[in-house]
């Protein structure tokens, strides 16, 4: 796949979602598109929310199987975003998996 053309910024449809000075822009040639292009945007959320400390294990175990199940996660949606990484692409979180992911976000 061609290099990515780095652009000045988002284009003009993403303007206010980002936090200012973390957006990024990426054009990407498409084949067999007669000059089509993919724009990605990226950047930190504008309207990051504080979700507050994350839950206790007991807390998001709520059929207390001993593990975070994915259903389980969308308790908490820092979690629910992070669910793959703190799972170590698995199914389920253990205690052990979560209490590293909440040492790894402070």
């Amino acid at each position: 796949m061609p290099a990515p053309q780095p652009s000045t910024g988002p284009q003009q449809d993403a303007s206010g979602q980002f936090y200012p000075g973390t957006e990024s822009s990426a054009r990407y040639p498409l084949p067999d598109s007669n000059g089509g292009t993919l724009t990605v945007n990226t950047g930190m959320p504008a309207d990051v929310r504080n979700y507050g400390p994350p839950p206790s294990f007991q807390s998001l175990d709520v059929n207390h199987d001993g593990r975070i199940s994915e259903s389980e996660a969308q308790a908490y949606p820092p979690l629910d975003n992070d669910f793959l990484h703190a799972s170590g692409q698995g199914k389920s979180i253990s205690r052990a998996q979560y209490e590293k992911w909440v040492q790894d976000q402070q």
